[in-house]
């Protein structure tokens, strides 16, 4: 690949990983981490290195388009600081064990995870989980979250993305809203 052609497609997908993280809540790690694992292969790079290279530089770069998506939405006033308080140790566990598998996955089965990966979170931006009775019932316990946040924090840190595509639609469900709305701070107190 040539210079100018891998940069427009490091260009087009930081682009798009940025837009797409300010519209959907996502940090990006799932247009970057396939274009990264194909940018690295296509260098020469070896599938096992070109993997764990695309999943550390993904969340590397996550990093800042996460803190400027969440800022965004804390400033809209529409990011409950107790949701996040409760969920953040749960996930830095999950995160830590999700990056000790990832560590020791070899690169087929990773990338097979990740293609999986892919898949569900389509489904989950076509499908309204919100509305599944089972999961409405499992949200009303204190719990829940917990749970939740410790499995989506391992699978971010496997898939390489920042863990609002698997957030976004699980804290749509009415217990953990209603849970929330109370630390949902007012716009107006923002600015």
């Amino acid at each position: 690949m040539g210079s100018e052609l891998t940069f427009a497609v490091f260009g087009l997908s930081g682009v798009a990983s940025g837009f797409f993280a300010g519209l959907f809540g996502i940090g990006g790690g799932l247009i970057m981490v396939p274009v990264l694992v194909y940018a690295f292969t296509t260098t020469g790079t070896a599938t096992q290195q070109a993997v764990e290279m695309a999943l550390g530089t993904s969340m590397a770069a996550i990093v800042f388009s996460a803190a400027q998506s969440a800022y965004g939405h804390y400033r809209r006033g529409s990011a409950s600081t107790e949701m996040i308080r409760r969920a953040a140790p749960w996930v830095v566990v999950g995160v830590a064990f999700g990056s000790a598998v990832a560590a020791e996955t070899p690169a087929i089965p990773l990338l097979t995870f990740v293609a999986c990966f892919q898949f569900f979170a389509a489904a989950l931006m076509v499908i309204d989980v919100s509305k599944l009775a089972a999961l409405q019932m499992a949200a009303r316990r204190s719990f829940t979250l917990n749970i939740f946040s410790l499995a989506f924090g391992g699978i971010a840190a496997l898939a390489g993305i920042g863990g609002g595509t698997l957030f976004t639609p699980f804290l749509r469900l009415p217990a953990w809203n209603r849970s929330s709305q109370s630390a949902l701070r007012q716009p107006s107190d923002c600015r």
